[in-house]
């Protein structure tokens, strides 16, 4: 039933809720098993469903790190036995938290589609008129975002090269990545010298210090609200703060939000491929005051309202090829394990030893979900070399936003907003790896070009292409 499109005009109802998930996931995302964690602060769905009591567009935002596209089918399939919700009117988005659970690995995804259609059946009974949508644009303070990403000072070694979200040691305003680097290059063999690295790397790279919070208000008050922001919830990554469950910074900024406006919020990440907040330790209490600021800022800039609103989904899919060097086959996929379980055996250094098991530990994540049929990629297409990439435009009032499947980068994420005049939000029912949009820094390589399934140039005309036939026919 994708793609598909749905308008829902003017007087537009809506009713909202949440619950929490924590008991749908076998695994978090370093790894662990949910029971042996100590939950902090509750990962949660949160629910938003508008209706012009003709048609419905049903919208959550969920704790979850990644949203693999064949976990998303099947948990729209069993929303829409559960409650009668069409996947195309289905807009499903993960706030990509690194301290909560995996929708892989034992993830119950008929237990999670039935709990959001138990909910849905009644929030059909509660759906209150929307008088008027509040609109706020704030500006978090300079220096508050950092992108990740730096260059090495010898051009010949390779300008863009890997980032780090958990292993990095903090400092005023750069982040020190001097010691994780040399430990990373010495694993590979590499004269340190060779990279120019002095004892500092200045991050300049750039980032999106605009949030967006909208506000939709009926005749007794706050129905629901919903923001973007831009930035990687690694500030109490489990690698950093040991087995401790939460939604990292937007659980503590949705809190405060909550509290203050008195209805649910829920939460979507854009422009975060590349960046994280500038986080003085990594600690709760660090999440907590990061969290604060963004909750403050909300309600600092512009703000307006809009009467009357109407709103609309359209879903797109576009078909994206494979990167050359990814095996085409589960055959090819095995080989490639027996190959790197070889080097593993007969290699000597420590640190090139965790690079290949962590190899190994993605490529046997992918078999997994293969056999569980929650991949990002359905095996079928995969042997072919091609896998489904899917844009949605959302608008709600005059507020516009663009689901991509994926880890939108800061330039991607501009060139995005600029073609079609939409704020991209990312790990949008699907989970493609990094999105980069400069074609010379995919080609020098490093973790963000590394980490995606498409191929380039290909792959990102192909995501260009499905973004706009989405947003230009999307929004009326």
């Amino acid at each position: 039933m994708l793609p598909g499109s749905v308008d829902l005009t003017a007087p537009l109802f809506a009713a909202s809720c949440s619950f929490p998930i924590r008991c749908y996931g076998r695994m978090t995302y370093s790894w662990h098993k949910c029971e042996e964690c100590e939950i902090v602060l509750e990962p949660s769905a949160k629910i938003l469903l508008l209706s012009d009591l003709n048609s419905e567009i049903l919208i959550v935002s969920v704790d979850l790190c990644s949203m693999e596209y064949g976990a998303v089918a099947k948990i729209r399939d069993g929303v829409f036995i559960g409650c009668g919700i069409s996947p195309s009117a289905f807009f499903i988005a993960a706030t990509h938290a690194h301290s909560s659970i995996r929708v892989t690995h034992g993830f119950d995804s008929a237990g999670f589609s039935g709990k959001i259609s138990e909910h849905v059946k009644a929030l059909r009974k509660r759906l209150e008129k929307v008088e008027e949508i509040e609109e706020f644009e704030g500006l978090l303070p300079e220096g508050s975002l950092i992108n990740r990403r730096f260059k090495f000072p010898n051009k010949d070694f390779g300008a863009y090269t890997a980032t780090f979200n958990t292993d990095c040691e903090i400092g005023e305003k750069t982040l020190d990545v001097k010691r994780q680097i040399l430990k990373y290059l010495d694993s590979l063999g590499i004269d340190p010298g060779m990279t120019g690295l002095g004892e500092r790397a200045e991050l300049d790279g750039p980032s999106d210090r605009r949030i967006h919070l909208a506000v939709l208000k009926g005749g007794s008050g706050t129905i629901a609200a919903f923001c973007r922001v831009n930035a990687h919830p690694v500030i109490v990554s489990q690698s950093r703060v040991g087995k401790k469950i939460s939604p990292d910074y937007p659980g503590f900024m949705r809190e405060i939000v909550e509290k203050r406006i008195g209805t649910e919020l829920l939460v979507f990440n854009g422009a975060f491929g590349d960046v994280r907040p500038l986080n003085r330790e990594y600690s709760f209490k660090e999440a907590e005051r990061i969290g604060t600021l963004m909750a403050e800022s909300f309600f600092s800039g512009k703000r307006k309202l809009v009467k009357t609103p109407s709103a609309s989904l359209k879903i797109c899919v576009g078909q994206l090829k494979t990167s050359s060097d990814t095996p085409r086959s589960l055959e090819g996929l095995d080989s490639l394990l027996r190959d790197l379980k070889k080097r593993m055996d007969n290699e000597k250094s420590p640190g090139l030893k965790k690079v290949i098991s962590e190899e190994i530990r993605k490529i046997d994540n992918l078999v997994e979900s293969f056999k569980q049929g929650i991949s990002p990629v359905a095996p079928e297409d995969f042997e072919k070399g091609s896998y489904p990439f899917e844009a949605s435009s959302l608008r709600i009032g005059e507020f516009r936003m663009l689901g991509i499947a994926g880890e939108p980068c800061v330039e991607f994420a501009r060139e995005v907003e600029r073609r079609t005049a939409h704020l991209p939000v990312g790990v949008a029912a699907g989970s493609i790896g990094y999105i980069v949009y400069d074609e010379k820094e995919y080609e020098m390589g490093g973790y963000e070009a590394s980490e995606t399934y498409y191929s380039y140039p290909d792959g990102i005309k192909t995501i260009f292409s499905t973004i706009a036939d989405c947003a230009l026919r999307g929004c009326r």
